[in-house]
């Protein structure tokens, strides 16, 4: 069973509830629309404005039976290239390999100077053991977590509620999701 994650972001004053299921196929997100990108498994770029939100996009290894980003894609995010570039704030749903790898998320923070990556303690914790990790990257890497008091998140435009939810099936009821 999977959990589909709403986000509701706000541009401008402009509430964009059904940014997952409008995309923009050709061209700059207008000044009311998010543009909704898909990368792989569950990671999306959204975009609107000049910021942007990555949603589980550190996946450049296949994992199991899941895809990964394409090698362009993976590049392009080990760099802090376009089409992640105007990336604000990343984030990471929970610590499985399907949804979130260190290394890539690691070199994007060091590469993205600008971007911060919200998540569960036990991402954070994950990422720290990345080699690739700096100082820098983890000073941008925040635990996201209602049960320690930080539950919401503002940046710019961008507005993100965190809500815990229990992971899929018991063996997997310890994951922080």
């Amino acid at each position: 069973m999977k959990v589909l994650l709403v986000v509701m972001l706000t541009f401008g004053g402009l509430e964009s509830a059904p940014a997952l299921a409008s995309v923009d196929h050709g061209g700059a997100a207008q000044a009311d629309s998010v543009c909704a990108t898909f990368l792989a498994n569950a990671g999306f770029l959204l975009a609107g404005f000049e910021e942007a939100v990555l949603i589980d996009a550190f996946v450049t290894e296949p994992y199991s039976m899941y895809g990964s980003v394409t090698p362009q894609h993976a590049e392009a995010l080990r760099q802090g290239n376009a089409p992640f570039d105007d990336v604000a704030v990343t984030l990471a749903s929970h610590v499985h390999d399907d949804h979130f790898q260190a290394a890539p998320a690691a070199e994007f923070l060091n590469a993205a100077r600008g971007a911060q990556l919200l998540s569960t303690p036990q991402v954070i914790e994950k990422l720290k053991s990345a080699r690739a990790a700096v100082d820098s990257a983890m000073a941008r890497a925040l635990v996201m977590w209602p049960e320690t008091g930080r539950g919401s998140f503002s940046h710019g435009a961008v507005q993100i509620q965190f809500l815990p939810m229990r992971h899929t099936n018991r063996r997997n009821y310890n994951v922080q999701n």
